[in-house]
C-alpha cells in the first residue's frame, strides 16, 4: 500500500485494521525509551521493528521513528537451516550406528573421509525413490552397498529381490524377469511383478545382454506411468564397468543407462584409500582372531606393507589375504616378512610390472627395469625392518640400496635421474 494511505492517520489504526501486529509506538511515548518488536504484516509477512523516541526540551516525546526491516526470507532461511542441522545430527547417529552394527556383523566398514561422503550420499539416496546405480571395481563392496542403501529405505520392510547378469543365457534371463509363456498363457509370473512395492537389485549390469536391454527399457517406459498410480518398483543397479563408456561404443542402450542412472554412487578402489586399507585390514584381525579363537595382531611394518600394495582385487582381496595370515602363520605377531609372503603368492603381484606393448628404446627400457629393480629393493627393506637388516639378508652392500632406492625416488619425484653416457666404438 502506498504511503498516502497512512500519512496523517492515527498509528493505532495500523494495528486496529491488521496492518501490523504488534504496533510499538505507544510503548515507545509511555516508556520513553527504545523498543524492537518481530511484527507480522497482513500478508503474513515478518517485519523486525526497531522505535526510537526523540524528547523535547520539556522531556515529553515528540516523535518517534521506527526502522522496518523485512526479516521473512531470514526468518524461513533460519527454518531450513535448522531442519538441515537437524537431518545432519539424525545422518550422524544413523552413521554411528551403522559403523557400531557394522564391527559386529561384518557389514561395510570405513575409515577414510572419501569413503564416510559416500556413505553419507547412499544413505540420503536410500529415502529417496530415485533408481540408484553403483559402480566400481570387482569386490569394492558394491552388493554391501546396495543392501545398506535398500536397508535405509522407506521399502525396508517390503520385499527385496536380486538377479545377476553373465552365468545363463539371454532367454534364461528373459524368462526370469519378464516371465515365460505358452501362448496366449503366462506360465510364470515375472520377477518385475512380483517386485512390484519393493525392491530389485540388478548386479553386473555392464553384462546384460542387449536383448534384455531392450525390453527393460520398454519396461521402464510404462513403469513410469505405473507409478503415477502405485508404488512400483525400485530399482537398484551395480556395474563394474564404466557404462558411460559402454554407452559411447554402443554396447548398452543410452536410454536404458539414464533411466537407471539418476542417483549415482561410484565406489573409488581401494588403492588410493590409505585410511581404509589399515583399517579395514584390523577390522578383518578381529573378526577372524574371534572366529578362529586367535589372538594376532598387525606390527608396524606389516601395515605399513599393506598400504603399500595395488590391491587389484580391492577389500575383497584385503580379507581374503587377512583370513589366510590368521589361520596360516603360526605365532601372534603379524610381520612385513609374512604379509609379504602371502602376496607373493598371489596371482598378481605388486612388484610384477605391466610389459608394454610397444617398442621401447634402449634408454627406456634401462629406466623401467632399474624402476622395477629399485621395487623389488624397497619391499626388502619394508620386509627387514631398514636398509642396513636388508643388506645383511641379500648380501648386497647398503650403499648398492641406498643408490638404487634414489633412483625410484628421483622418479617418483620426477627430478632430473643421473645421466647415462653412451659410448661407441669403431
Amino acid at each position: 500500500m502506498s504511503a498516502r494511505h497512512f500519512l496523517g492517520r492515527d498509528a493505532g489504526d495500523l494495528e486496529r485494521e491488521g496492518h501490523l501486529n504488534p504496533l510499538i509506538t505507544w510503548k515507545i511515548i509511555s516508556t520513553k525509551q527504545r523498543q524492537t518488536a518481530l511484527q507480522t504484516t497482513r500478508s503474513g509477512r515478518k517485519v523486525l521493528a526497531t522505535g526510537i523516541p526523540l524528547l523535547g526540551q520539556d522531556g515529553n516525546v515528540r516523535r518517534v521513528i521506527i526502522n522496518s526491516r523485512d526479516t521473512t526470507e531470514l526468518i524461513e532461511i533460519q527454518s531450513k537451516l535448522s531442519d538441515a542441522e537437524r537431518e545432519i545430527r539424525n545422518y550422524e547417529s544413523e552413521l554411528r550406528q551403522l559403523r557400531k552394527r557394522s564391527t559386529q556383523d561384518g557389514e561395510m566398514f570405513w575409515a577414510s573421509d572419501q569413503m564416510q561422503e559416500m556413505v553419507r550420499l547412499a544413505m540420503r539416496l536410500a529415502r529417496t525413490e530415485a533408481t540408484t546405480l553403483i559402480t566400481g571395481p570387482s569386490g569394492s563392496g558394491k552388493r554391501k552397498l546396495a543392501d545398506l542403501v535398500f536397508r535405509y529405505s522407506k521399502r525396508d520392510r517390503k520385499r527385496l529381490f536380486r538377479i545377476g547378469f553373465g552365468t545363463f543365457p539371454e532367454s534364461a534371463y528373459e524368462a526370469e524377469l519378464f516371465g515365460s509363456r505358452d501362448g496366449p498363457r503366462n506360465l510364470s509370473e515375472s520377477l518385475l511383478d512380483r517386485a512390484i512395492g519393493g525392491t530389485l537389485i540388478l548386479e553386473r549390469l555392464d553384462l546384460m545382454p542387449p536383448g534384455i536391454q531392450e525390453k527393460l527399457s520398454g519396461w521402464c517406459r510404462e513403469e513410469d506411468k505405473r507409478r503415477r498410480q502405485g508404488p512400483g518398483v525400485r530399482l537398484i543397479s551395480t556395474s563394474r564397468e564404466d557404462l558411460g563408456r559402454k554407452v559411447a561404443d554402443g554396447t548398452f542402450r543410452e536410454d536404458l543407462f539414464y533411466r537407471l542412472s539418476i542417483a549415482p554412487i561410484e565406489i573409488p578402489p581401494l588403492s588410493g584409500r590409505f585410511a581404509d586399507i589399515a583399517g579395514l585390514a584390523h577390522h578383518f584381525l578381529e573378526a577372524f582372531n574371534k572366529k578362529y579363537g586367535a589372538e594376532k595382531y598387525f606390527d608396524r611394518a606389516a601395515v605399513n606393507r599393506l598400504t603399500r600394495w595395488t590391491w587389484p582385487g580391492n577389500v575383497r582381496e584385503l580379507r581374503t589375504l587377512v583370513e589366510r595370515i590368521v589361520v596360516s602363520e603360526p605365532g601372534s605377531k603379524i610381520s612385513a616378512r609374512m604379509v609379504q609372503a602371502v602376496l607373493a603368492s598371489t596371482a598378481t603381484l605388486a612388484s610384477k610390472p605391466d610389459l608394454p606393448a610397444t617398442r621401447l628404446s634402449a634408454d627406456e627400457i634401462r629406466d623401467q627395469v632399474r624402476t622395477y629393480e629399485a621395487e623389488l629393493l624397497r619391499i626388502q627393506v619394508d620386509i627387514a625392518g631398514s636398509i642396513q637388516k636388508a643388506a645383511n639378508a641379500t648380501g648386497l652392500s647398503v650403499s648398492t640400496f641406498k643408490r638404487k632406492l634414489a633412483w625410484k625416488k628421483a622418479v617418483e619425484e620426477d627430478i632430473e635421474r643421473p645421466m647415462t653416457v653412451k659410448t661407441e666404438t669403431g
